[in-house]
């Protein structure tokens, strides 16, 4: 049995995390902000439109123990470039926030689950040696993808700036601004859908 409920997806339909975000929400945060509109006017940038992409991502469920305690949780590794933070689900959760989405705006998976658990497990390892996290003195890490993967929706913000156009991203679950290796992805993936009507 798979540790999250999944809907089985078909006809192009694909699983993602429910945004948490509407598009004036998103908007706002593109525009938002004394900051943001101070350097907006110093770039002479205009907002012009916004889209949503998403981003699939391989699940996992991991079990850390020592001997003496064990526990479970699930993450989530994007399978584009497997460089996005992580997604952390708190331990006992048995069922994600999913919807059913039908979008042309979703990013193709690069990294293989294989892949993706090696890197995971190097990064908890890090985590578990350096900062102490779960508090585990002997630590032991051992995971299995699940069955159904996942995706994220992100929101991108397109600027007008002279001649030329530049974008900002936004993780439209944790609703925060994104660096420069969400807009690297997606710029990557324009890139690669030129040829096409995106939108």
């Amino acid at each position: 049995m798979d540790l999250f409920q999944v809907a089985a997806s078909g006809g192009g339909t694909f699983p993602s995390l429910r945004s948490r975000l509407t598009r004036d929400q998103a908007v706002d945060a593109f525009n938002g902000g004394v900051a943001r509109r101070l350097i907006g006017r110093i770039r002479h940038d205009r907002f012009r439109s916004i889209a949503e992409v998403y981003v699939p991502y391989h699940l996992f469920r991991v079990e850390i123990s020592d001997g003496r305690r064990h526990q479970t949780s699930a993450f989530a590794v994007d399978a584009v470039t497997a460089t996005l933070d992580l997604y952390r689900f708190e331990p006992g959760t048995t069922e994600l926030d999913l919807v059913p989405v039908h979008s042309r705006n979703r990013n193709t998976a690069a990294v293989s689950a294989d892949d993706a658990w090696r890197l995971l497990a190097g990064k908890l390892q890090r985590a578990l040696f350096q900062t102490g996290f779960f508090r585990l003195r002997d630590p032991h890490i051992a995971g299995a993808r699940e069955a159904s993967d996942l995706h994220v929706p992100y929101r991108v913000g397109f600027y007008q700036q002279r001649a030329r156009g530049r974008f900002d991203v936004v993780d439209a679950v944790r609703r925060r601004i994104e660096g420069a290796k969400a807009r690297a992805l997606v710029e990557e993936w324009l890139a690669r859908e030129t040829t096409r009507e995106i939108w």
